[in-house]
């Protein structure tokens, strides 16, 4: 009997299996790397086998969205929403009310990815979009978005080619300076 089935017996895990790992793992490479050394043992089974159920007690994003938020104004003129399950809560801030309770929607999404890796936290925002204001903002692709920040906005002051500006900025500030999409564009390519 290798370390492996003895593992496999005493702690009543399933087999070390080709099935059990998944595509691209070679069983007897691992049982190879665990002989060397046995302390490592415990270490493979959180590691490589897929876990079952990926619970936790942190409600799902729409539970937070059914809920009514508290909102506390700031001194610099901003609004806090704060969004509670009991006990649980998330804040979000923004310029407006409505604005705030959206940010803290997206806290609820963050942090709930946070409980459950697997989950993806989409944009709140549209991949190409005008603001009220009339600024364009484009969606940056997934590579850009650690140097850039999430978006691209295009501010045009006027005829002169000297009058536009171009930016960058991450969602939470988005959220924070209330940005609402009024007209959705046709997705295109962005150049950063």
């Amino acid at each position: 009997m290798d370390l492996c089935e003895f593992w496999t017996r005493a702690t009543a895990v399933p087999a070390l299996t080709e099935s059990s790992l998944g595509a691209g793992r070679n069983v007897d490479d691992i049982r190879r790397w665990l002989r060397r050394s046995p302390s490592r043992v415990p270490f493979i089974w959180t590691c490589l086998l897929p876990m079952a159920d990926e619970s936790s007690a942190y409600p799902e994003p729409s539970d937070f969205e059914v809920m009514r938020p508290t909102y506390y104004e700031n001194d610099d003129g901003f609004i806090t929403a704060k969004i509670e399950i009991s006990p649980f809560s998330v804040e979000g801030e923004s310029r407006t009310k409505a604005g705030a309770r959206r940010a803290a929607i997206h806290e609820a999404r963050k942090t709930y990815h946070s409980y459950h890796p697997s989950y993806e936290v989409e944009s709140p925002f549209p991949d190409h979009f005008v603001d009220r204001e009339g600024t364009e903002w484009h969606r940056l692709p997934p590579f850009q978005r650690s140097t850039y920040g999430d978006y691209k906005f295009v501010d045009d002051y006027g005829d002169e080619e000297e009058a536009v500006e171009e930016d960058y900025v991450d969602i939470e500030t988005m959220l924070l300076w209330d940005v609402r999409p009024v007209d959705v564009l046709d997705g295109e390519e962005v150049e950063a």
